[in-house]
């Protein structure tokens, strides 16, 4: 426990003058409103204030006027939108913190209040502006976000597209990634105020002991509104209703920290700790009290678990215990919703993921909704979380957007147990060097807990390549090696494989398959590179399954890896990919072909496909582990 001084004293004892299970009451009595940075805000304690800012929106464009419902999208422009509303603000004095909170756009967007610019979104990155200097105190405020469509060698996702425009038109914008093409405000927009200070992140460290028996656990509270030299925090850790540890937060956050870093700090020991694993997903609550004074200001809520997820050699270790990921990628796509998460979705298809026994999603190309992440928490599913990083590091500023992205979507799930992975982004080349320098050094200046990498896909069908590409992972400081496997299935690429360093394929598939018709027309390819043999451009559910599992056969030798080991091996085999997945540029790059890859297990719309169902469920049951 924290050692507490002058008027922290105070504080302090009117905190333990209470008994633990009341205070544990009137916090588990209060009503959670909004997440914020994955705490709960429990509104009885609290003097903040909450409105979502979700519903109906005005929308203009060029010669069109219409409403949209956030979080929602329309059809691709390629040209700017502007979006705005109004709400209707009853203040005495201005607030002492206020902030829009946006939790994902597409694409880029400026932002104003009331005519002011108040700041810029880009894709899918969690982004809180302050609004406190722009507020109409007592009236009406307009609220408007000028949303840009377009992908270009300057944005993240980007790419060089300015060639297509004169053929394709605004399509050509979306061409470079397999991207949802439809621009919106996709998630939820959050205005938060308070007269006075307010926590608006926790962070909650563990570290275990080697033999797991005691987690060292620090807490960090990033403060608005106020300094947090000048307030105290209580928190306490319960496991149902058994208080295992508690300290009094004070700032700053280290000896000699900087005055920008607003933040309170603590630490506390558990002694035999309920360890988190997809076999048993154990959780503790984690509760927090701001005071301003004697009186409490704020009071937030969070669910946290201990595992400990590290490398050793050429193996991936969680809680002491070898792990072999028996993974698939999964878009967090929602049919005609698009980006827009469809909460009953995300918990269907974790329970059947995990039901077929994998115990790993990749959750591919973008930040989820903050939701998925929760649930896997809970279901019991490992989890990596990645940036939309197709894009032109060397231009100006384009790293710099990219790991902004980065560290936001670190700091947003940061207390979520079943996250192990940090990826970087995806499908770049070893060029890219000084932007994977920078990805690791912000992982692990974040977040020492878990593993940071970069997924690479140049097509690799030479062991030199493998090499070269293992060699360029290892310089930039990555944890594990994680390659797309499509080019691997030959015995000599595969035995090209480090023998010292951990690797993940993070892709594998079979064709594509579907009932629902042909992919394109007679001779088109299906995904990864199938030739049509039915003649017509038909790839059948079972031709996907038979493929499935002739993909799958080649990595069975390779799954066991031992310290030591004088064969190459992998830590994991993810599956490409969970559900069908719409994209509108396909077309242009694979002649003919519809604009959807169909190498999913259930189709856009979550309509099973039986048999490859059954084979992912078959090639699961030959991997390694537990389940």
């Amino acid at each position: 426990m924290s050692r507490v001084t002058g008027r922290e004293r105070a504080v302090l004892q009117r905190i333990l003058g209470m008994s633990w299970a009341w205070l544990v009451a009137s916090v588990m009595c209060c009503l959670a409103l909004p997440a914020h940075a994955g705490v709960e805000v429990m509104a009885a304690s609290s003097a903040r204030n909450t409105v979502s800012l979700n519903g109906l929106w005005d929308i203009k464009g060029d010669g069109f006027s219409s409403q949209a419902v956030v979080p929602g999208a329309i059809p691709l422009t390629g040209t700017v939108t502007h979006w705005s509303r109004s709400f209707t603000m009853a203040l005495a004095a201005r607030p002492a913190v206020a902030y829009i909170e946006f939790a994902g756009i597409v694409n880029t967007a400026v932002v104003r209040l009331n005519g002011v610019q108040v700041g810029t979104l880009v894709a899918l990155k969690q982004t809180r502006l302050d609004v406190s200097s722009a507020l109409v105190l007592n009236g009406a405020n307009k609220l408007e976000v000028d949303i840009d469509d377009k992908l270009t060698d300057s944005t993240v996702p980007g790419g060089f597209t300015d060639p297509y425009v004169p053929a394709l038109g605004a399509l050509a914008y979306q061409l470079p990634v397999p991207w949802e093409h439809r621009p919106g405000i996709v998630r939820d927009v959050t205005l938060v105020w308070s007269a006075r200070p307010i926590v608006t992140d926790v962070f909650a460290t563990s570290t275990l002991s080697p033999d797991l028996s005691r987690s060292d656990v620090t807490v960090r509270l990033r403060i608005g509104g106020g300094t947090a030299s000048q307030l105290a925090a209580f928190v306490g850790l319960t496991r149902g209703s058994t208080m295992l540890a508690n300290c009094v937060a004070k700032g700053p956050a280290a000896p000699g920290a900087s005055a920008a870093i607003n933040e309170l700090v603590c630490s506390f020991s558990v002694a035999q700790p309920v360890l988190w694993s997809p076999e048993q997903p154990q959780l503790h609550d984690l509760f927090v009290t701001l005071y301003d004074g004697p009186q409490a200001s704020d009071a937030v809520h969070d669910r946290i678990g201990f595992r400990r997820i590290e490398t050793r050699g050429n193996q991936i270790f969680l809680n002491n215990r070898a792990l072999f990921l028996r993974g698939i990628s999964r878009h967090d796509l929602y049919g005609d919703s698009g980006f827009v998460a469809n909460p009953e979705a995300i918990e269907t298809d974790l329970r059947f993921i995990k039901k077929l026994g994998a115990n790993y999603v990749r959750s591919i190309h973008y930040p989820p909704d903050e939701r998925l992440a929760k649930r896997a928490d809970e279901i019991g599913l490992l989890l990596s979380e990645e940036i939309p990083a197709w894009a032109k590091f060397i231009a100006p500023g384009v790293s710099d957007i990219a790991i902004g992205m980065f560290s936001a979507m670190i700091e947003r799930d940061y207390n979520r147990p079943s996250v192990i992975f940090w990826f970087g982004g995806s499908e770049s080349s070893s060029d890219d060097m000084p932007y994977f320098q920078r990805v690791t050094q912000t992982a692990k200046a974040l977040d020492p807990t878990r593993l940071v990498s970069f997924v690479f896909d140049t097509p690799i069908y030479k062991a030199e390549d493998v090499q070269r590409y293992a060699k360029v992972a290892r310089d930039a400081g990555f944890d594990v090696y994680a390659q797309n496997g499509y080019g691997l299935a030959y015995d000599a690429v595969i035995r090209a494989l480090p023998l010292d360093f951990a690797t993940v394929i993070t892709e594998w598939s079979g064709s594509e398959g579907s009932d629902r018709g042909p992919i394109g027309p007679p001779g088109v390819h299906a995904f990864p590179d199938v030739p049509d043999t039915s003649g017509m451009g038909v790839f059948s559910e079972l031709n996907e399954t038979w493929t499935l599992m002739k993909s799958m056969l080649v990595w069975l030798p390779y799954m066991q890896c031992t310290a030591g080991s004088a064969t190459p091996c992998v830590s994991g085999l993810v599956y490409f990919n969970w559900q069908d997945v719409p994209w509108a540029g396909l077309p242009y790059f694979v002649e003919g072909h519809v604009p959807v890859y169909h190498n999913g297990l259930v189709y856009a719309d979550r309509t099973p496909k039986v048999w490859p169902l059954a084979a992912f469920e078959w090639a699961t049951g030959l991997m390694p582990g537990d389940r």
